[in-house]
């Protein structure tokens, strides 16, 4: 997803058969910044190097440096959980996004019938709308996707402070004056019976 919207924003910012002159590269630099978290990237430089493709020497450039960069972000943590924490932002923002889109069907099926009064077939439109409506879903997914993984900020904190803290919360608890069918004193919400009152058979 990441090389894809780096070619797609490249090619929006350096179209083809164009002079450089017409080239906006402040725009590009902008735009790079926001979707990869890469700031001061000497684009400048890597374009005044003559090229019969420029632009695709530029998103080869751009797709290597995000590359390495992702790896020494991600260098000291296991891969595994990489992967992982990958797929639950992109589930994330496609629940996200999916929401929304409902909600613009249903105010686009509300108001397509307004459609006929311009001789055009309601139907037809509605298809043609909640298509065009889906496709911009979809590059909205891969775009805030991307986002969220390279500008997410990973670190990992051990494990066993957190299950101390709970035992030494635990230790000052009274658990024997506590009814079987009670809400739990430790705060987890169960009742006692099936939390700290389990009896192991």
């Amino acid at each position: 997803m990441r090389h894809e919207l780096i070619r797609a924003a490249i090619y929006n910012f350096l179209p083809d058969k164009t002079d450089q002159n017409e080239w906006d590269l402040d725009g590009l630099r902008t735009e790079l910044g926001r979707l990869l978290a890469l700031e001061d990237l000497p684009i400048n430089e890597w374009l005044q190097k003559q090229s019969a493709q420029p632009a695709e020497d530029l998103i080869d450039r751009v797709t290597k440096v995000s590359d390495e960069w992702m790896e020494e972000k991600h260098k000291d943590i296991n891969p595994k959980l990489v992967r992982e924490l990958e797929k639950s932002l992109l589930l994330q923002t496609i629940d996200q996004l999916w929401k929304e889109h409902l909600q613009a069907l249903d105010y686009l099926k509300r108001s397509i019938m307004l459609r006929a009064y311009g001789q055009k077939d309601p139907l037809n439109e509605y298809k043609r709308e909640a298509f065009l409506l889906f496709e911009t879903m979809l590059d909205k997914v891969h775009e805030q996707a991307v986002i969220l993984l390279t500008h997410a900020q990973l670190r990992l904190v051990p494990a066993t402070t957190e299950a101390e803290e709970t035992d030494q919360s635990h230790q000052d608890i009274d658990f024997s004056k506590v009814g079987r069918n009670e809400p739990c004193p430790c705060g987890s919400g169960k009742k006692f019976k099936h939390c700290h009152g389990k009896i192991d058979v």
